[in-house]
């Protein structure tokens, strides 16, 4: 997973297509990282942005699901064989799940 800006370098550079959109108004990014595996762990870039309100995250087709910021959410990363993994969790289920490699994970 590669980091692409947090606060205040997230909101100078540039973004990926979609974000804006997405974004209400009055809605800020506080941080952008890539992702570079798909759910068929091909190779397909795709991002996740942390807003003050949500967690976005968009596919490599375009589509952008998010989530309202909630205390009982938990964002766990693990890496195993090569592969490394952000899950979105709440107390019933897991409600997303990015894969990503190392090599994109060590530019973050």
């Amino acid at each position: 997973m590669r980091d692409i800006g947090g606060g205040d370098e997230a909101i100078a550079g540039p973004r990926p297509e979609g974000l804006a959109a997405a974004l209400a108004p009055d809605e800020n990014v506080q941080s952008l990282a890539e992702v570079d595996l798909d759910a068929a762990l091909n190779f397909s870039r795709s991002w996740l942005a942390l807003t003050e309100r949500r967690l976005l995250a968009a596919a490599g087709d375009g589509a952008i699901q998010a989530w309202a910021l909630r205390d009982d959410l938990r964002l766990v990363a693990t890496e195993h064989g090569g592969l490394g993994s952000l899950e979105l969790l709440d107390p019933q289920r897991r409600l997303g799940l990015w894969r990503y490699t190392p090599k994109s994970a060590g530019a973050a």
